[in-house]
């Protein structure tokens, strides 16, 4: 990634950062931050146990623009939530808000881009979201926060699509191999492609989204705001309707929208093999529930999934 600085010189390099599994010896998500393809002497990902700034020493540049990638040393896809660069001993905030006056906007009051639909999340739910309105014939833009689809299934993580795949569609969005495959990146590139090649879908990569507005009335809402991962541009994307495919409900979150977090009881979604009551539990799915309509019935017993976490 290209990266431009205000100016050449001298640059200190902060990159936020965390150790995923506290307590090991060598713990996974090590990586190297290369500037000009040349990797700082900081081996990232081993500290702090949580989110912070580590200080990856002075670089001198003589050019204000800037190569900046991510070698990853252990094969656990090595990652950051930042990089900044400061001049001479100056910290990065660790109130990120405190940044946000650093990051381009669009203008006070400037439109927003308006479509029929507006989908949050390119995972596999979302991606089928958007293809399915497309083909209907709406204006969908499709926001995604990584730079590939997929979500979950996507080459990122690496889980196998194998629920239902009933419907023609999720047959053609699903991943084609099984995680440990060569061949599995091809899905990624065969669901972006079959993205790209839909007209009616404007794809957003690399696009968080990070609030919501909402109608005078406050019943509906108006729009959702986004960040541009890379630039921290700012945008609205405005629409009659909207799907959220976060993964964690938070468009309907940002909206007022009623929630619940923690185990269902058993006669609030028919489980057969439940507790019989609700509780603050998260189990991180749902393995056992029925499947209902005019032509199936199945019945998925629950599975192994670990233990119980309480919050």
């Amino acid at each position: 990634m290209c990266w431009p600085l205000p100016a050449a010189g001298r640059w200190r390099v902060w990159v936020r950062t965390r150790n995923w599994v506290p307590g090991v010896a060598e713990p996974p998500g090590q990586f190297h931050v290369l500037i000009d393809e040349r990797p700082l002497a900081q081996v990232f990902g081993i500290a702090p146990d949580a989110w912070g700034w580590v200080d990856g020493g002075e670089i001198e540049t003589a050019t204000p623009r800037i190569s900046v990638a991510l070698r990853d040393l252990t094969g656990f896809d090595g990652r950051c939530a930042g990089i900044a660069f400061t001049r001479g001993n100056a910290r990065p905030p660790d109130a990120l808000h405190e940044m946000e006056g650093e990051c381009p906007h669009e203008p006070q009051g400037a439109p927003p881009r308006n479509f029929d639909l507006v989908v949050v999340g390119g995972g596999i739910a979302g991606t089928c979201a958007a293809l399915a309105a497309a083909r209907q014939g709406l204006k969908v833009a499709l926001l995604h926060d990584r730079p590939m689809l997929g979500g979950n299934a996507s080459q990122e993580v690496r889980v196998w699509c194998g629920g239902e795949a009933r419907h023609p569609l999720v047959r053609e969005v699903r991943n084609l191999f099984m995680n440990r495959e060569p061949g599995a990146a091809l899905s990624d590139r065969a669901r972006m492609r079959l993205v790209q090649d839909e007209p009616n879908v404007a794809l957003y990569t690399g696009w968080r989204a990070c609030g919501v507005e909402r109608t005078a009335e406050e019943n509906r809402i108006a729009a959702v705001t986004a960040r541009q991962v890379e630039s921290g541009a700012m945008a609205r994307f405005a629409a009659p309707l909207f799907v959220d495919a976060t993964g964690d409900g938070w468009i309907g979150y940002w909206a007022g929208a009623d929630y619940r977090m923690g185990r269902e009881a058993a006669d609030g979604i028919r489980r057969k093999h439940g507790t019989g009551r609700s509780g603050w539990a998260d189990f991180g799915m749902q393995p056992d529930v029925d499947l209902d309509d005019s032509q199936h019935r199945r019945a998925v017993r629950p599975a192994a999934v670990g233990r119980t976490r309480r919050t």
